[in-house]
């Protein structure tokens, strides 16, 4: 079609990134969310375990920490 990448780049790659990027955050929330779930269920909040500590973290205040540990556990392949 005798396009220039950079008119390609703009016109057919830029719109998709959007889509892709609000789907892997809902799906990044729903997720972690769920490790919530299940780790106050089977250990109770008498058990403080990683995801509940984070989540009683993110509800009293905002901090940068727990962004860095996400980062950390997300790109660590023995997390998974």
């Amino acid at each position: 079609m005798r396009a220039r990448p950079v008119q390609t780049f703009v016109r057919v790659t830029l719109p998709i990134i959007p889509p892709g990027i609000i789907g892997d955050a809902v799906f990044a929330f729903l997720s972690s969310f769920d490790e919530v779930v299940v780790t106050s269920l089977v250990g109770g909040f008498a058990i403080c375990t990683l995801p509940l500590k984070m989540w009683e973290d993110i509800r009293h205040q905002i901090d940068p920490t727990i962004a860095a540990v996400s980062s950390l556990l997300d790109c660590c392949p023995s997390s998974r």
